[in-house]
This record gives structure tokens, C-alpha cells and sequence, in this order.
């Protein structure tokens, strides 16, 4: 079923498919999350974002003109079970706030946390939240690292350490971004 069956080993396979993994923004972050359900990365999903898909997403989406209208998150869930009926996925319609950020995207040692936190969404506030929260809360280990052409298998360690957008974001701390908006051009 998965893409990554002769590659990692069944008892990789079922580590990876026990991970649970969020995804804020469902333009781009479609395509994470569906790759994901491909790869049999997660069997558990949290989908955040808060907008209906407009002619405008039609080229970073793998969706129809008889989807306008549909919310991004609902498209994206729908697509995943087309995949995989039965992965659990929780879809978050109105995206994310500071009053749900915690609440939605809460740790592995929580009891149902997040292994895995991609973050694709434009609004400045939710990216440098998303950072901090996966800086706080995520172990930093999730990604199968691709056969290195020695039939090795591995982990690959996610870079929560990285500086925020290159560092063009380091001395910016969440209060500053709230209210503004991603200027267009």
C-alpha cells in the first residue's frame, strides 16, 4: 500500500504509521499531507487551516473548479482517505489561533500530541507560533530518510534548532506579529 514498503522495514513501517502529524495550511501543505498518507508517515492527522479554496489555489492544489467553495482542510481530508480510509484525521476549519494553537497541536507526551508539525500558511503570527510551539513541545525525530543507495534506512532529524526563516525572524517575538498581514507582490 505505501511507497515506502520496500525501503524501510515492517516494524519501521509500523513506527511511522503509530506517528501523528499537523499540518497548518492546506495550500501548499496539502501536498505535505498527502505525501505523508503516501508514504505511510502518520496514521493519525491534524488538519488546520481557514479558508475555502478560491480560483487563485487552483494551481498549488490537486483540486477542480467543482471545489471552489469547498473549505481547503475539508478538500485535503478528503483526498487523504481516498488514500487511506483509515487514518484518523481531525480537521480544524477555522485554522489556528493563540486561544487553540496549544489545545490542537499539543505534545506525544500529552497522550494524543504531535510527532510531526508542517507548517505551510501565510499569516507571520501563526508561522513564528508554529516554530515556537514545535520548539517547545516536538521531539524533533519523525522524517524516514530516503535509501541511501547502501540499503541503509534511518531517520532524518527535523531542524527545530534552525533559525526562524533564515533568520530574518530571529529578533521578532510573537507579540510583534499579531495583526499583521503578508503583503501581496
Amino acid at each position: 500500500m505505501f511507497s515506502n514498503r520496500d525501503e524501510l522495514s515492517r516494524e519501521r513501517q509500523q513506527v511511522l504509521l503509530r506517528r501523528r502529524v499537523g499540518v497548518i495550511g492546506l495550500s501548499v501543505g496539502s501536498s505535505a499531507a498527502l505525501a505523508c498518507a503516501m508514504e505511510g508517515v502518520g496514521g493519525a492527522f491534524r488538519l488546520a487551516d481557514f479558508g475555502p479554496l478560491g480560483l487563485s489555489y487552483l494551481n498549488r492544489l490537486s483540486a477542480g473548479v467543482h471545489d471552489l467553495g469547498v473549505e481547503k482542510s475539508v478538500l485535503c481530508a478528503r483526498r487523504m482517505y481516498e488514500l487511506d480510509p483509515y487514518l484518523d484525521i481531525e480537521v480544524f476549519r477555522s485554522g489556528v489561533t493563540e486561544d487553540t494553537i496549544e489545545d490542537r497541536f499539543s505534545a506525544p507526551a500529552d497522550g494524543d500530541g504531535l510527532d510531526l508539525l508542517v507548517e505551510e500558511c501565510d499569516t507571520p503570527w501563526v508561522k513564528v507560533a508554529a516554530r515556537e510551539h514545535a520548539r517547545r513541545r516536538l521531539t524533533g525525530r519523525l522524517l524516514p530518510r530516503s535509501v541511501d543507495g547502501e540499503g541503509r534506512e534511518g531517520y532524518v532529524e527535523t531542524c527545530l534548532e534552525r533559525n526562524r526563516l533564515r533568520g530574518r525572524l530571529d529578533a521578532l517575538d510573537l507579540r510583534a506579529c499579531r495583526g499583521r498581514r503578508v503583503r501581496a507582490g
